[in-house]
């Protein structure tokens, strides 16, 4: 077994199946994650369930690491209302932001709007 296929398999075990869409699908996709930003920090468990999300539906998300990133954590509190992460800020054009907190309801919500 090659380097690669094992290393495909283990990302398999960890993320689950990497979510397979057509070129143009993958586009829209990734152009359509432009509108997302989730404010996260690395050994936080419930972003890290999150981030498991987004790789496995293979979406291309901003991330602001709140512990690095002051002015990511001052917009946050500010716009969002608190400091907690993960929290997914949702700016599609024409609609007001929306800040979505709990790792379930993120994950849901990216499951529901982006399908493998």
């Amino acid at each position: 077994m090659t380097l690669s296929r094992l290393r495909d398999r283990v990302r398999t075990l960890l993320f689950g199946a990497v979510a397979e869409r057509s070129e143009d699908a993958q586009r829209r996709v990734n152009r359509a994650c432009r509108e997302l930003t989730l404010f996260h920090y690395p050994a936080c468990p419930f972003c890290i369930r999150v981030n498991r999300a987004l790789k496995r539906l293979a979406l291309p998300v901003g991330r602001l690491n709140i512990h690095e990133d002051r002015a990511a954590l001052a917009e946050l509190q500010s716009a969002g209302g608190k400091a907690q992460v993960p929290c997914l800020r949702i700016a599609r054009q024409g609609q007001p932001v929306r800040w979505l907190y709990e790792s379930g309801d993120i994950v849901r919500y990216l499951e529901g709007r982006f399908p493998p």
